[in-house]
This record gives C-alpha cells, structure tokens and sequence, in this order.
C-alpha cells in the first residue's frame, strides 16, 4: 500500500507535493516515514502553531495526519548525534560544546573584534578597534600636540599673534579621556580640535590680554570632543584654588581639573592638556623664538603641551653695535626689555637653562663689567654672574641659569652692570665677528 500526501494540501513555499509522508510494510508491521526535503527550511505555514501532515492510502481510502513533531521524537532517539546532542525524548536539542568552529559562526566586517561594549549584559558585538580600546580602558600617551596652526603639532617657523589654539594629532588621533571623573579610556579623538580665543560659549569668557589658562580635553553631552579653556589664573604664576579657578587634581596619575569649569566640563571630567600665555599687547598668543633686532628681539613662547613635549631653544640678540653703561647695579642689557625670552610652563617638571653672553670693555683699569640673568627680574641675577675688567681689548663673558622657576609665565632677562665709570657693551659692534646673545632652552 502506498501513502502519498493528501491532494490540496497547502505546502510550505517551494515544496513540491511530493515530499511528504511515505508507508512501507514488512512482516505485518507498517513503517511511517517524513521526506524532509525542504520541509522544515522552504517555508513555514502561518498556521496552525503545530505543523501537521495529512496523508492518503491509495489501499484503504483512509486519511491520516501525522504531527511533525510526533514523527520527529518517534524517529530520532536520544543521544549525541555529532555536533548535536538530543534528549529529553527527542524534545531537547542542543549544540555540543567546542564544534562552533570559526567557519560555522557569522562573517564579520573587517578589523573587528568580538566582544561587549555595552556595559551590560548582552548579545556579542562586532567591534571596531576604538570600541575595543575604550573598553579595556587601557590609558594610552595622549597622540595630540596644542599648537597654533593647523596640522603642525611641531612649530618649526615663528608665530605671532593668533586668534585660536588648536589641538592637532602628533602620534597618532587617539587620547585618554574621562567621563564620569573615575574610569578613565582611549577615545578615537579622530582629526584636531581647535577653539577660538574669543570664544565664550564653550569657556567662562573670551581670553584676555597678558593672562594664563589651561587647555582640557573633554566629551560635551556625551557626544562631541572639545579642547578649550577653562578659567584665566589668579595670577601670572598662580591657577588658584576653589570653585571658579583652573586648579588641578591627580586622579588615577592624571591631572584634571578640581573644579567645575562654566561652559566646560564639570568638575573632574577634563583632562589637563597644557597651558597658554596670552600677549601682553592683546588676547592673542604667539610662539616665537626671538630674532636679531635693535635692543633685541624677544622670544614667546606662550604654549606648554603637557603631553608629548619636545626641546625648544629661543635666542635674542641685539643688534645695536654698541652702548655704555656706568652704573654699579644691574638693570636690563641696552636699558631693553626686549632682551628678553618669555615663557609659560603649566607645570614644574622640566629644569631650563639660559644663557647671556656679550663682549664689553670695562672702561677704566679699575672699573669691571658684569652681565647676568634676571628671573623676573630686571635688576636682581639668578644663577652665575659673567664678569671682565680688561679696559683695552673687547671680551666676551656670559651668564648662566639651571633651574626651574615654578608654573606659570616667567621670562629670562639679560642684564649688564658696571661697578664704576661707563663700561661699552656690544651688540655686533658694526663686525660680523661680534655678537652678543641671550639663549634658553627648554621643553613645551
């Protein structure tokens, strides 16, 4: 007797009628069995929930109806059946464990990782290699530089007087940021940021002239990287302390900022970049390691990264052939405050060195000549004293400083003195074989 699927049975998609229900006998006894080409992958019927079969004897005129189900647990035993373990009468079908090879497993986008960024429980993710590096939260070296042109972390040529500071890759675009104060994470920071000085939106208030501030990185709304600033110093060498100033915490070895910052990040949320000196003259900040002029040439350098710092030497020299002075008490070299290199340091981890050197003739047999370094100062030296007091033959003798003078802006300044009667001192004195120089060198 042969079974055959019931004319008018509606099949899944794709399936042809005659896959379906099958009957062979032998020695009395009648064996049922399913030809599942398709059956449980072509389609799925929208209903019953319970899929049956309906089938036909050719032999008895009888209608049957078998429950896949049913057929399912009648033919398949309990057991391994190689990469899938059956039981629980053939109604528990589980996958054994170490046969999902990597084949088996979904493709994945390229230079992913799989893994679980949520912060919770869940489903494996793809992830991208800044999604992975925020979720080891692995500190890295910050990869940026604070600079004042675009796409030149270094500054080879000089800068005066520009408008905003820019925080511009320099290893590479990624940075270890904060935004809840306590775990700390690599962020993608992607290409550089950069804010104006007149910006008031993102700062308490625009820069103002001859001020300190200090740069912070950090994530607004929880959407978009900034670096600006936060608050002007309480002084020149001084960030202050308490609500409203730019003071700084430790936290987990990174400096950020103690205080909420109007218009920035909230309290501990930034992370302290570096530091700017605004120009004496205007809300501008310039970057310029002196040059050759009458009564000298000054040097600014009013950027300090706090990362990836490199040496930077600055040299002024006066180009005035030559002057006197007769005065027993030192005052600034040719009566010039531009015989001066002005810096700012955000904070006190690097010594700096200055040098002034500069030929002279005492004047008198009994007179000498000294020049020397101010730190701050245009009448007091620091570090050694150069002094001559030969009154016939012009020579040369220098100044130095090694130290570290604090946070903030300072400048070095060339100073000259003459114990008594005038004493020349040179520039270039009108040769190319003379020349005086103030020279620093130091790291920002």
């Amino acid at each position: 007797m042969t079974v055959i699927a019931q004319p008018g049975f509606r099949y899944p998609t794709n399936v042809a009628a005659s896959d379906g229900v099958q009957k062979t006998s032998s020695g009395g006894t009648d064996t049922f069995s399913l030809n599942i080409n398709g059956l449980v992958t072509k389609g799925v019927e929208p209903s019953p929930s319970t899929l049956f079969f309906p089938v036909y004897s050719t032999g008895d005129s009888t209608n049957y109806k078998f429950s896949l189900a049913n057929l399912l647990a009648s033919t398949i035993p309990d057991g391994d059946k190689g990469d899938i373990s059956v039981s629980g009468t053939g109604t528990v079908w589980s996958i054994d464990s170490g046969v999902v090879t990597n084949t088996k497993l979904a493709q994945m986008a390229g230079y992913t990782l799989k893994g679980n960024a949520s912060g919770s429980t869940g489903d494996a993710q793809d992830l991208s290699a800044g999604a992975v590096l925020s979720t080891l939260a692995f500190p890295i070296i910050n990869g940026f530089r604070l600079t004042l042109t675009s796409g030149t972390p270094v500054l080879s040529a000089n800068v005066s007087a520009a408008s905003t500071i820019i925080y511009t890759p320099y290893l590479h675009q990624y940075a270890t940021v904060t935004s809840d104060g306590s775990r700390f994470y690599i962020a993608n920071i992607g290409n550089e940021l950069s804010q104006t000085l007149s910006d008031n939106t993102k700062s308490p208030a625009a820069a103002v002239a001859n001020s300190v501030y200090d740069m912070f990185l950090w994530l607004d709304a929880g959407t978009t990287w900034r670096c600006t600033r936060g608050p002007a110093w309480s002084s020149a060498t001084s960030r202050g302390a308490g609500a409203g100033t730019s003071e700084l915490t430790r936290t987990q070895g990174f400096l950020v900022n103690a205080q909420a910052i109007t218009n920035g990040p909230a309290a501990s949320r930034g992370i302290y970049v570096g530091s700017i000196a605004t120009d004496a003259g205007g809300a501008t900040v310039s970057f310029h390691r002196g040059g050759l002029g009458a009564s000298g040439t000054e040097a600014i350098l009013g950027v300090w990264n706090m990362y990836n710092r490199i040496d930077v030497c600055a040299m002024v020299r006066d180009s005035t052939n030559s002057w006197t002075y007769s005065t027993a008490s030192f005052r600034s070299a040719n009566n010039s405050t531009t015989n001066r290199i002005t810096y700012v340091q955000g904070w006190a981890e690097d010594d700096l060195t200055a040098c002034y050197s500069c030929p002279c003739i005492s004047g008198a047999s009994s007179n000498y000549a000294s020049v020397g370094i101010g730190v701050d100062s245009t009448s007091a030296t620091s570090g050694s004293i150069g002094t001559q007091g030969d009154n016939v033959t012009p020579q040369s003798f220098s100044a130095h400083y090694m130290g570290n003078p604090g946070i903030g802006r300072h400048y070095f300044q060339a100073l000259e003195y003459s114990s008594s009667g005038a004493s020349t001192f040179f520039g270039d004195a009108g040769t190319s074989f003379f020349q005086n120089g103030l020279f620093a060198s130091m790291r920002a």
